[in-house]
């Protein structure tokens, strides 16, 4: 069964975060990060590890303002 479930890692914490509502089957995570989140996200999921089967992220890159004479 495929349901998904979107969710904000910085609003849910821990084991209580949305990896609990997904039971006792592993989750697989899917996200387009900004490059301003990329570490504390990373630095939140990988101590979850145990509840992740596969994780795409892609990651954007960081740039410039383009300041417009």
């Amino acid at each position: 069964m495929l349901s998904a479930l979107q969710s904000d890692l910085f609003v849910r914490t821990g084991e209580q975060s949305c990896f609990r509502e997904s039971g006792k089957q592993r989750v697989k995570v899917i996200g387009n990060l900004p490059y301003y989140i990329t570490q504390q996200f990373l630095e939140q999921l990988l101590p979850l590890g145990h509840l992740v089967s596969n994780a795409i992220l892609l990651l954007q890159a960081s740039c410039e303002p383009i300041k417009l004479v």
